[in-house]
Formats: C-alpha cells, structure tokens, sequence
C-alpha cells in the first residue's frame, strides 16, 4: 500500500501548517483516528481557509506560478554548480521539489565540510541527517526553495571556496604522511 503526504506550506503560504494524505480507505481511517487521539484536530480556522483556496481556485493559480519559480530557482543552482564546482561535486537534477542532493567527490565529507562552508557564510544539511545508518557523508542537501537566483549563484560560489580549502587541506595533510 502506498500512503502519500503532503502539507500546504509551501503551496499556499509557509505559515499554515494544514497537512493532508490519501492511501487506502481502511489505513486512512485508522490514521486519523490515530491523529485526532493525538492532537485533538487541526484548528478549523485553517482548514476552512485552506478549503475556500481550493474552492474558489486560488490552489489552481498558484501552482504554474510556484512550478515556474522554483524551476528557475533550480536552474540557477544548476548552472552554479557547473559553473563552480563540476568535477568536485556530482549531482541529479530534480525535475522537482525545494531540494539539490550534490554528492562530494573525494574524500571530504559533508559534516566535515560543514564547518568550512559556514567560514565562507553558506550552508546546507549535510546528508549523514538523513541516514539511520550512519551513511549519507558524500551528500549535502541544497535548498533553492528560498533564495533567490542571484543568492544561490553567491552561495554556490562561496561552497565552491570551501570546497577547494577542503581539497587543499587534503592534499597538503596526504603530502606530510
């Protein structure tokens, strides 16, 4: 069975925190029972305007308008990537979403990157986050949700110098040994 979620936050507007889910029948009701034993319901207030948007097509709207943004917003981070850091990271381009997952080539890890990147006034999350067993090192998380194109050209540029201090560090700590 397969069960898919989703909120509005980032369709409608960050501040609500409506979710929703569909899947089977039968598992949909057990969940939310499951969920109303747990929080006694989403506010009404929310969920009535989260209604209205539907019902008189503010959803509809938004969606072209949002796919147009985030798209440019993912190409940017792409072209960034080429332009800055091909050859020292690898990556997919999502077709959709908020998020780049780029892998580090080499021996630098995400976590330990973190520090150097922050030095250079940018960030991610690194992949070891997002793994329960302790993997995930070569992936850092970049989000292109918020920012703006010109933002993320900077911010790549300045994971680039970070990027290029780590593989400095490396190659003069394996010339001592």
């Amino acid at each position: 069975a397969v069960v898919y979620l989703s909120s509005f936050s980032k369709t409608l507007a960050p501040g609500f925190r409506v979710g929703w889910m569909t899947g089977p029948a039968a598992l949909m009701t057990k969940l939310e029972f499951a969920k109303q034993a747990a929080d006694l319901c989403t506010g009404g207030l929310d969920q009535v305007v989260i209604y209205e948007a539907h019902r008189r097509g503010v959803l509809a709207h938004q969606g072209p308008r949002l796919r147009a943004l985030y798209q440019a917003r993912r190409d940017a981070m792409v072209a960034a990537l080429q332009e800055h850091a091909a050859g020292r990271v690898s990556w997919e381009t999502p077709p959709g979403g908020f998020f780049l997952w780029a892998r580090i080539l080499g021996h630098t890890t995400s976590d330990a990157l973190l520090d150097r990147a922050r030095a250079h006034a940018v960030s991610y999350v690194p992949g070891s986050a997002f793994y329960v067993d302790g993997g995930g090192a070569e992936f850092m998380r970049l989000s292109f949700s918020e920012p703006s194109p010109a933002r993320i050209a900077t911010g790549i540029a300045r994971l680039a110098a970070a990027l290029s201090d780590a593989t400095s560090s490396e190659t003069r700590s394996t010339a001592s040994t």
